[in-house]
């Protein structure tokens, strides 16, 4: 059953047109079928605007179809017409786009019946074209058709240009329309916000990324600290970066957004055909590293297998094959199992590549990430009834010995030795060099975690660190000048083999 819909304008009700009982959402989008808009925009490359204004907006790109679907369905009594604009690039302006309009049913709106010629026939509209709109006007049904209403347009053959903002990825080409009385241009059935229906996105993206963590066995032999504990225990094999690079789905340089880039269409449309990977990390400049492997795709080469190549602590690689500059890249370091492995902090490993084509193109953006951070195990030592430093009795001395080959701090975190909470912040202490005690008072604890000593406080001390070694608890009488050693054992944690 139709319903009128009534306007005001210069203060008298008018009816303008005859609906269909149902109303939907009005939608502009990329169409592959009569029933297939899609409000996702189409992706197109990057690459294919040259990084010079001028040049970039006179690439002409699109060809393919788009549709506006109205929220409402006009029946054969509404003369109207359809306004659609745009922003973020120009119409092209001749050849002119086909223009057809979209049926269906009165009764039913939910998916289009078929189309009709916008020019002539049944329809009988005037196509105007110009470089911001496409206007089509003076459009009504006519004929015997009496089930059958408006219910959008569908578009084809549309070419774009002055597009440059598309250069940068995330930038749109964004439509969108109104549809207004053909009988009074003022007056409008119904308007949609923009919508974007072009999106530029970079052909390739790059990422790189830390591989697992590692941590040093500090029960190594003959030598400490030569080999792995984590993730695999004896290990002497480390991946310090992973890099990927990815291709996207995006639409090929020219003018058809229909077609995307593939492996196959990457080098005849102006595919990647060098890209160079370069690592930097304190790994590299160890006398511990006896050799880096390069692997692309799986494939391991031997680009800069030597010391001498990447003893400043940064290696790089290149690869020089356009299907095999998308894909997976990975630097491994082989240690020696003689030389004591160091801890290494995350640095960073980067990806650029070189983008060539016949038309001037845009580089692709370098990409950078972590690197893997190396940690060196060691023990974990507690002593307990520590006395804070207000008791002036009696002052308690924590002693840390490092018996190991390799120098190295402490984290030192203190609790509360009645109720186990945490006290203050863990702080790290100065280097300990192999075979060297250090010697820190009650007092020293407090400042360095920053604790205010309260009268009748004890506390738990815990120590952790890279090195091999132990602790004591070591308690002073100042009045007798007698010491005690209150540690049962040294507490040397988890390295079974400290004394």
């Amino acid at each position: 059953m139709n319903r009128q819909q009534l306007y005001t304008f210069g203060s008298a009700l008018l009816a303008t047109t005859a609906l269909a009982s149902t109303a939907m959402a009005g939608t502009i989008g990329s169409a592959a079928g009569v029933n297939n808009v899609s409000s996702s925009a189409l992706r197109i490359n990057t690459l294919a605007f040259a990084s010079t204004a001028s040049t970039a907006n006179s690439q002409i790109f699109g060809n393919t179809q788009f549709a506006v679907s109205f929220s409402n369905t006009f029946t054969k009594t509404t003369k109207f017409g359809v306004e659609i604009d745009i922003t973020g690039a120009q119409f092209v302006v001749s050849p002119a786009p086909t223009v057809t309009i979209l049926t269906r049913s009165t009764s039913f709106a939910a998916s289009f019946l078929g189309t009709l010629d916008a020019i002539g026939g049944s329809m009988n509209c005037n196509l105007t074209a110009v470089v911001d709109s496409i206007i089509i006007d003076n459009c009504q049904l006519t004929g015997g058709l009496t089930t059958t209403g408006i219910g959008g347009v569908g578009l084809s053959g549309i070419l774009f240009q002055n597009g440059s903002a598309l250069a940068t990825a995330g930038n749109s080409v964004a439509l969108s329309y109104k549809v207004y009385n053909a009988n009074n241009t003022l007056q409008n059935f119904e308007t949609v916000s923009a919508s974007n229906i072009i999106t530029s996105t970079v052909p390739i993206s790059a990422v790189a990324v830390a591989a697992n963590s590692y941590t040093v066995d500090p029960l190594t032999t003959p030598t400490a600290f030569t080999s792995l504990s984590a993730p695999t225990a004896g290990s002497l094999s480390v991946t310090l970066a992973l890099v990927y690079l990815t291709l996207n789905n995006v639409s090929t340089k020219g003018t058809d957004l229909v077609v995307n880039l593939t492996a196959g269409s990457f080098a005849t449309n102006g595919g990647v055909v060098s890209a160079s990977v370069t690592l930097t990390s304190a790994a590299l400049s160890s006398a511990a590293v006896s050799s880096i492997t390069f692997f692309a795709n799986g494939v391991a080469t031997s680009q800069g297998v030597t010391p001498a190549a990447f003893s400043s602590g940064t290696a790089t690689f290149n690869v020089a094959n356009a299907s095999s500059a998308v894909g997976t890249f990975m630097i491994t370091a082989q240690f020696d199992g003689k030389t004591a492995i160091p801890a290494v902090a995350s640095n960073s490993a980067g990806m650029s590549a070189t983008w060539t084509a016949a038309s001037p193109m845009q580089a692709i953006a370098a990409v950078t990430g972590p690197t893997t951070a190396i940690s060196r195990g060691g023990f974990s030592g507690e002593a307990n009834t520590v006395l804070g430093s207000s008791n002036a009795t009696f002052l308690s001395f924590i002693r840390i010995h490092n018996n190991g080959p390799t120098a190295g701090t402490v984290t030192i975190s203190v609790k509360n030795d009645a109720t186990g909470a945490a006290m203050g912040a863990a702080y790290t202490s100065n280097t300990i060099a192999s075979g060297q005690t250090l010697q820190i008072s009650a007092k020293d604890i407090e400042t360095g975690a920053g604790i205010t000593a309260a009268a009748g406080q004890n506390y738990t001390v815990n120590v952790s660190g890279p090195i091999i070694g132990y602790i004591q608890h070591i308690i002073f009488n100042p009045a007798t000048g007698q010491f005690g050693d209150l540690s049962s054992f040294r507490n040397a944690g988890v390295t079974t083999n400290n004394p």
